[in-house]
């Protein structure tokens, strides 16, 4: 189609030098904002059915060899999982949690026997609402960690910008209505209507970055969770031929930020629920994945079948950290911790044990 230019065609060599030389068209594009509308999930007035819990089927079976479109030959997955929540290492979990409460309207959900505190913005029981996880550590601030930050909605991103600077919060972007490139995954064309969303970005006292975007009527309001990679394409083809994600979008920043980014779930679309966002930042030259424990947690129907999948041929190798059957405090017993691309940390934790554990 004459006019139709798809991103994916072009060399990485061109997006680096779009950097340099953004024609005007592609500009942030200032919008007055609108009246600010009230937030769908009130504090303290959680309700919950079991059709929100979204458990899949307790079965064996879980893990399948299956061929994925776009990919060649046969990878082994994590079949019917589901996030359940990314873990902050912060000095201080109470203060943690209060501050994601007055600042963005999340509650404490439930906290463990060993002292981890888990916020959300609904019950975190088996996934039905994606959970932030505050574990104490003594650590500084995340400078080059997995776990970057998060992706909220919120009602009025001026008025929880405001609210997190007061609290010790710095904002590193300030509200604004910004144009969205085309995606390369789906192959959207250059000229398709571009994507306009209010969006300022938010660091907490310890180093964590909030991006907010304003939207009103999610069921959950927490779209992502962020996790820098070294190798973007190489971290998609992992988190879907291994772990069994769905991959939604695939898209630059630009000229927003200097990153390209792969959003994955085990939803069917990236409204059902938050994602996982994969972040290759063109500046960042610092990327580890720290002595966190775990990064970030799915729930599947049988743990001992995932780690055993993950250890076959024809997937990448994952390390064990601790295996099935190995007590976890606060959660259980059938967990495992296996350690994938890039050094991540990836609890995998029976779906009964997940949603016992939350109640």
């Amino acid at each position: 189609m004459r006019g139709r230019v798809s991103l994916r065609a072009l060399p990485l060599a061109c997006t680096l030098l779009c950097l340099g030389h953004l024609p005007s068209s592609l500009a942030l594009v200032p919008v007055t904002p609108g009246r600010a509308r009230a937030p769908l999930v009130s504090r303290g007035s959680w309700t919950a059915g079991a059709s929100q819990l979204r458990l899949g089927p307790r079965r064996r079976g879980l893990l399948a060899t299956a061929q994925r479109p776009g990919v060649a030959g046969l990878a082994a997955r994590v079949e019917g999982g589901q996030l359940l929540h990314a873990v902050y290492s912060v000095p201080d979990v109470k203060q943690a949690a209060e501050f994601y409460g007055d600042c963005f309207g999340m509650s404490t959900s439930r906290t463990n026997d060993a002292g981890d505190t888990f916020v959300s913005f609904g019950p975190d029981a088996g996934g039905a609402f994606f959970a932030l996880k505050f574990v104490a550590s003594a650590g500084e601030a995340p400078a080059g960690s997995v776990v970057t930050g998060a992706v909220l909605c919120v009602p009025d991103v001026e008025e929880a910008l405001r609210r997190a600077e007061e609290l010790g919060g710095e904002v590193v972007t300030p509200a604004d209505t910004v144009s969205l490139l085309p995606s390369l995954v789906p192959d959207e064309p250059m000229d398709a209507p571009r994507t306009e969303v209010k969006r300022g970005v938010v660091q907490d006292p310890w180093g964590y970055r909030v991006e907010l975007l304003e939207e009103a009527g999610r069921r959950d309001p927490v779209d992502a969770v962020v996790l820098s990679v070294a190798d973007l394409d190489a971290s998609i083809s992992y988190y879907s031929d291994s772990l069994g994600m769905t991959l939604h979008r695939k898209r630059s920043l630009l000229p927003i930020e200097t990153a390209l980014t792969g959003r994955l779930s085990y939803q069917p679309s990236e409204a059902d629920g938050a994602v996982v966002e994969l972040r290759y930042n063109y500046a960042s030259k610092d990327h580890h994945a720290g002595d966190a424990t775990c990064h970030f947690a799915v729930a599947v129907p049988s743990v001992t079948d995932a780690v055993g999948q993950l250890d076959q041929d024809g997937a990448p190798v994952a390390e064990v950290v601790s295996g099935p059957g190995t007590p976890l405090t606060g959660v259980g017993e059938q967990v495992a911790i296996v350690q994938v691309i890039d050094g991540v940390r990836v609890a995998l934790i029976d779906q009964l044990e997940a949603l016992t554990a939350a109640i």
